[in-house]
This record gives C-alpha cells, structure tokens and sequence, in this order.
C-alpha cells in the first residue's frame, strides 16, 4: 500500500475528540475541495492534426497512413515522442456520394517535446513552429498544430505527493474542528488534473470530498 495513502487511512481513523456535535460545511456534510501542486514542467504539449482530403475515401486513408509514417519517423529522429493518436476516418457512403463528400480523413494527437533544465521553452515553442511550417508528411496530406503549452510526460506519478498533502489537510482539520466523528474522503481515485501557470512550470491538481459525521 502506497504510504501515503496509509497515513490517509490512519488519520481518518483517529479518534473524534470529546464533544456534543459534529460539523459539516455550508449547511452539508460533504466539503468539496482540492489539493495543488506546483512543479516544472519537462516537456512541451503541442497539439497536431493530418488530414487528407482526396477526393476517394480510400486514398484519404491511405494518404494518411503515409503521412502518419513520414512524422512518427521525423518525431523520433529529433527525440520527439507521440502520444494520444487518434484516426477518425468517415462513414463509407455510396455510389457517388461517398466520392464528393467533403469529409476529410484526419489524426489527432500531441506531440511532447522535452523540456531540460536550460532548455529555453521559447526558443523551443519556436522550433517546433518552424518545423511544422516546412514539414510536408505526404501528397495530399495536411498538418496543422494548436496552442503549444508546457506539460509532463507523466503527471500521474505525482499522485503519491497529493496524496501526502491530502492527509495533511485532513489531520489540520481534524484538529481544528472538535466533536467530530470519523470521517471519510471520497475522490482519491480522481484524475489528476494539469494546468499550465506560466512556461516553465505546471500545477496539479487532485479534488476530494471530506466528511464529517453529525452525532
């Protein structure tokens, strides 16, 4: 059992300190908040679409397919990774229709570009933009990026850290609000939530539910 989460459990198991009443929060007994972590970043999140727009459905997917090759072939040679690939082709129709549609063949993911200790992220965001601007990924094939943001390759492995701000949060509160019964967290199972603050550095986030029993 990861420790952390053991200190959890032993925190909500201590003894409620003597007292007629409990407490809740806002008039409920569920208070909903959320622990926050600051750390920096180590790569760079950069949001990129192909999309093949001949005229054959068939060839829309092929073309793709190539395009997709060409860039996992030119991400790995700079020591890019892709990640979150997602193909969305569409529905086969018939007869001419299926040929006139305008529906293009794309794929969808984000590209991560690590960031190092002196790595300007500027000077990498604009990089990353002059290579999209020239690279071609294959005959009727087009790319396209969105907003690049600095991001981590992995956020869940900060997990165990907010697990430790969580009981932390607990034990204070236990503490400062008598009369209280055990209590009971919900929500550790949650997602951890990433947001970039500036471009170097990115805050995490785990939301919980804390309860407090009424006597």
């Amino acid at each position: 059992m990861n420790r952390w989460l053991a200190l959890l459990l032993l925190v909500l198991a201590l003894p409620a300190s003597a007292g007629d009443y409990g407490y809740g929060y806002g008039g409920s007994n569920d208070a909903r908040s959320s622990v926050m972590l600051r750390v920096r970043a180590d790569v760079l999140a950069v949001p990129l679409v192909l999309r093949a727009d001949k005229r054959d459905m068939a060839e829309r997917v092929q073309s793709l397919s190539t395009g997709r090759a060409t860039l996992l072939a030119a991400a790995r040679q700079k020591g890019w990774e892709l990640v979150n690939g997602v193909v969305q082709a569409p529905a086969a129709g018939t007869g001419k229709l299926s040929s006139l549609t305008g529906t293009s063949a794309e794929w969808r993911f984000t590209l991560h570009v690590p960031l190092q200790e002196t790595t300007d992220p500027f000077g990498a965001m604009a990089a990353v933009i002059r290579w999209a601007d020239t690279f071609k990924p294959a005959d009727g094939v087009e790319m396209s990026i969105g907003p690049i943001v600095p991001s981590l390759r992995d956020p869940q492995k900060y997990r165990p850290q907010l697990l430790k701000l969580i009981a932390e949060e607990v034990a204070r509160t236990r503490e400062a609000i008598p009369g209280t019964l055990p209590a009971q967290i919900g929500g550790l199972e949650n997602a951890v939530v990433l947001r970039a603050v500036d471009e170097r550095e990115v805050q995490l986030s785990l939301a919980y539910t804390l309860s407090l029993e009424k006597r």
